[in-house]
Order: structure tokens, then C-alpha cells, then sequence
């Protein structure tokens, strides 16, 4: 879900899928220039901080909160890398054996009416953003 600082994946993993390497995520979007921005993050087997790097430059970007196990969790990403005018596309790269199983999900831009009121349901709900 999009927050106002931040968007909350929440990941799955089947016990069953033989994987050949950690699942890797991939959110793509557009910076505050309108130019395309395009991160990754390896998905741990335990709670930790995740480092978000883009993948052409191999750079850090920022860090993630990672909440959960090898096979379910929250993955918690700053937006502060991201424009919030545009839309957002987050994929799961899980390959097991030659296939990806896992297509690219939309998370569309936040009205920018609906910042304030999310950012007050957020702070009423007791909500950790990451900034």
C-alpha cells in the first residue's frame, strides 16, 4: 500500500518453490525530474534493514525495513526516491528452476488532495513511516 512517506509489499513465498537464489524485488517509477528511476532489493530470511540499490550503478539509494521470515513478510520503502506524481511498479523475482513466476503489480500516484489525509489517518493510526 502507498503511504505518504513510504510504500508497504507485502511478500509471499511458497515453502514448495525450489528457488536457485534470494528473491529479489524491483520497483520502478520516475524521480522528482519526471526521469525514470529503477531500484532493487535483496528480500532477507529475517526482520532487518535492506539496502535499495540501483541496479545500473550498483549504488545505495536509501534502506528499507524488512518485517517478516524467508517465506512471508513487509517489505517497508521510503517514496522519498520516487516521484509522487507518478505511478509505481513493484515486481517479485522468484525464479525457480527457468521461470518467473510473478508479473509487475501497479501502485498507482497519490492524489495530492488525499497527502494531507493520508498523512493524518497515518500518524492517527499509530503508523511508522520511513522518511
Amino acid at each position: 500500500s502507498r503511504l505518504p512517506h513510504s510504500l508497504r509489499v507485502e511478500v509471499r513465498l511458497s515453502p514448495k518453490t525450489i528457488r536457485t537464489s534470494e528473491p529479489v524485488l524491483f520497483v520502478l517509477g520516475r524521480n522528482e525530474g519526471g526521469g525514470l528511476r529503477c531500484v532493487t532489493m535483496r528480500v532477507p530470511a529475517r526482520s532487518s534493514s535492506v539496502e535499495i540499490v540501483d541496479p545500473a550503478s550498483l549504488d545505495r539509494v536509501a534502506m528499507a525495513q524488512y518485517r517478516g521470515n524467508a517465506f512471508t513478510g513487509q517489505l517497508t520503502i521510503p517514496l522519498s526516491i520516487f516521484s509522487s506524481a507518478h505511478a509505481i511498479f513493484v515486481k517479485l523475482e522468484r525464479r525457480s528452476w527457468f521461470f518467473d513466476e510473478a508479473g509487475w503489480l501497479d501502485v498507482p500516484p497519490t492524489p495530492h488532495g488525499q497527502v494531507a489525509e493520508l498523512e493524518h489517518r497515518a500518524t492517527e493510526a499509530g503508523l511508522l513511516a520511513i522518511h
